[in-house]
C-alpha cells in the first residue's frame, strides 16, 4: 500500500484539463492527463472538481461498473472556472496544458470580468505537460499576470507552490506550511 502524503492549502476548487491535448505524445502517453490526476489526489480539502472536455467511459468488470474520464474533445476551461468562482472558494486550482482551444482567449476575459466585478479568490495554474530541458517561460499561460507552474511529478508540487507562490499567495503558503508543521508534531496546534 503507498500512503500519499497529503497537502493542505486551505478550501480549494480544481478545475482539470481532460481535453485531447492532455493526452501526451507517444513517447509519453497519457503523462498530462495521469500527472493532473496525481495531482489531485494529494490536495486536501477539495470542494468540488470540476472536469473540462474528456469523454466519460463505463465498463463492467467483476460485475461492478467503473466510469472514468480519458482525454477527449475541446477545452473550455472558462466553464470550469465560472462554476468553480461560484462556488465561493477563494483557491481556485487549474491543472491544464494551457491550451484553451473553445473560444481562444474566453479563460482570461472571463477571469478579468470576475475580478473587476470584484469576485476574491485565487488563481494557481498548474502545468504538467512541462518537460525536462525546455526553455524557462516555455510553460503556457492562461492569464498574463499569473505565471504557469510546471510540475511534471505530483511529488514536487508542494516544494513548487512553495517557492512560487510565497509573495504572492501568502495565506495559501500559510495554510500549507502550518499543516506540514501540525503533521509533523501529530496533532492540531492553534494558530494566530
Amino acid at each position: 500500500t503507498i500512503k500519499m502524503n497529503k497537502m493542505d492549502i486551505g478550501e480549494c476548487c480544481v478545475i482539470v484539463d481532460a481535453s485531447r491535448s492532455m493526452e501526451g505524445s507517444d513517447t509519453r502517453p497519457l503523462h498530462p492527463f495521469l500527472t493532473s490526476l496525481c495531482i489531485l489526489s494529494v490536495l486536501d480539502n477539495v470542494k468540488e472538481v470540476f472536469y473540462v472536455g474528456g469523454q466519460y467511459l463505463k465498463t463492467n468488470i467483476d460485475g461492478r461498473e467503473i466510469s472514468a474520464i480519458v482525454p477527449y474533445n475541446q477545452t473550455d476551461l472558462w466553464r470550469g472556472l465560472v462554476k468553480a468562482i461560484q462556488t465561493g472558494c477563494k483557491n481556485i486550482i487549474v491543472i491544464s496544458d494551457g491550451y484553451e482551444n473553445s473560444i481562444k482567449g474566453m479563460f482570461v476575459h472571463t477571469y478579468d470580468y470576475f475580478k473587476e466585478a470584484g469576485y476574491e479568490f485565487n488563481l494557481v495554474h498548474i502545468n504538467p505537460v512541462f518537460a525536462a530541458g525546455a526553455k524557462e517561460g516555455s510553460s503556457r499561460n492562461l492569464v498574463p499576470d499569473i505565471k504557469a507552474l510546471p510540475v511534471s511529478d505530483y511529488k514536487y508540487l508542494e516544494t513548487e507552490l512553495l517557492f512560487t507562490q510565497m509573495l504572492t499567495n501568502r495565506d495559501m503558503v500559510k495554510k500549507l506550511l502550518v499543516s506540514k508543521y501540525q503533521k509533523l508534531l501529530g496533532g492540531k496546534e492553534k494558530t494566530k
